[in-house]
């Protein structure tokens, strides 16, 4: 779409204030989701939030907590420009929270604990909430988060230590100790015999290593066989060692989960070693334009399981459109990424149970309110996600880079299946 038709898009959206209801529901949750007439917000004069940790009667002062810098610098920089986008796009529509503009905090985390502890310091003292948050290691702040009483709508949440947060939730719904059961039954079923050799690689950062045992047992619960469970350090450089381990496994499907600077290497030591697994699965990390990037010719074939609309068919979501356009204006040749499109789900979230709670807004009738939203899609954005529940979404779909195209495998649309809860 042509950046003439994404205004055009965008300015429907942005008619009647651009808060609308989500897309999916399944719970009694109006309180929390329900469609704003913005107009009687601003001028309903019991509409009154009073003061406290981010409000004055100005602004209402949002903060976002990423890893922008530290030892993969810009690792989750997409996360912080898609929260200023949606900031932008939200004051730029005329909305507001009982009259009160929205204002943003950013916090380096540096891929760190302790800074992540000491950025929550901080956001407890100067913020009303976190959203769209994105950090390798989020244990940091997590106690601090709930003791403060904070309402943290991140993005994602990487550790253990933050998913027992009971303030905290994330868009991208992905329980340490959860899994969803229709990728590995995809695999079996598109790839029964290669479905007995799969191998799982990972780089060792944050959460990476319980997600992925957790995956693992999950995996072999479908009828999977994975006898290559094997992690990198994140500084390596020659991924020739764990091309030989495939090879000597005669392993068929290579799943990689890191950054997409990792994964394009591994994508090249494969290439150079002349050696091809039947199925090349990548995290929806990879699914942007630093790795195709980074890997050349030797990502053609890379399959990505991703919950969200396509890039290549923004077509289909004004959401997706939204996001976009308001990322070029704030962060000029910025790409979007999975993260960044979970990250302005939880801002469009926040703003909507924000503005349905009106002159109530206290940050403990917003954390109330988000343990009630369940099947949340941003409007068409993503698949439903059990945000309140704090499990993991149960749908997907994969995509193969062909040609220098990601284009869908087999079918266009999300399949679902069961949640497996992997202790």
């Amino acid at each position: 779409m042509t950046l003439i038709g994404r205004a055009l898009v965008v300015a429907a959206i942005m008619l009647g204030a651009g808060i609308v209801a989500p897309s999916v529901s399944t719970r009694p949750v109006a309180a929390a989701v329900a469609a704003v007439d913005v107009e009687s917000a601003r001028q309903d004069p019991a509409c009154s939030l009073g003061t406290g940790p981010g409000v004055t009667d100005r602004a209402v002062t949002l903060g976002n907590v990423a890893d922008v810098s530290g030892p993969l610098p810009g690792l989750h920089r997409s996360a912080r420009q898609a929260v200023v986008a949606y900031v932008a796009y939200f004051n730029a529509s005329g909305a507001t929270l009982c009259g009160r503009r929205l204002e943003l905090e950013s916090y380096d985390s540096r891929m760190s604990v302790e800074a992540d502890e000491r950025v929550y310091a901080r956001a407890c003292r100067n913020t009303f909430a976190v959203v769209g948050s994105s950090s390798e290691l989020d244990s940091g702040g997590a106690r601090r988060t709930q003791r403060c009483g904070l309402p943290d709508l991140r993005a994602v949440v990487s550790t253990a230590a933050r998913a027992r947060c009971g303030t905290c939730f994330a868009t991208h719904a992905n329980s340490t100790v959860h899994v969803a059961a229709s990728v590995p039954d995809a695999l079996v079923r598109r790839h029964p015999k290669a479905s007995q050799k799969a191998g799982i690689f990972y780089v060792d950062i944050g959460g990476a290593r319980e997600r992925v045992t957790t995956q693992a047992t999950a995996w072999k619960r479908r009828g999977m066989r994975v006898p290559v469970v094997q992690s990198i350090d994140v500084d390596e450089r020659d991924y020739s060692p764990y091309v030989e381990l495939m090879a000597e496994q005669r392993t068929r499907i290579a799943y990689f989960d890191g950054p997409a600077r990792n994964a394009a290497r591994l994508a090249r030591a494969l290439q150079s070693a002349d050696f091809r697994p039947d199925v090349f699965l990548v995290s929806a990390a990879s699914y942007s334009p630093d790795y195709l990037q980074r890997a050349g010719d030797a990502a053609e074939g890379t399959q990505v399981v991703v919950d969200f609309t396509a890039f290549e068919e923004e077509s289909d979501s004004s959401e997706l459109v939204a996001y976009r356009s308001w990322l070029e204006k704030t962060s000029p040749g910025a790409a979007p990424t999975a993260e960044g499109v979970y990250a302005w789900s939880a801002a469009r979230l926040f703003s909507e149970v924000a503005h349905s709670l009106g002159g109530r807004l206290t940050r403990e009738r917003l954390v109330r309110a988000l343990e009630r939203v369940d099947d949340w899609t941003g409007r068409g954005l993503h698949a439903p996600q059990p945000v309140g529940d704090r499990t993991t979404g149960a749908c997907s779909r994969f995509l193969e880079l062909d040609q220098g195209v990601w284009v869908p495998v087999v079918r266009a649309s999300y399949r679902c299946g069961r949640v497996l809860r992997v202790s």
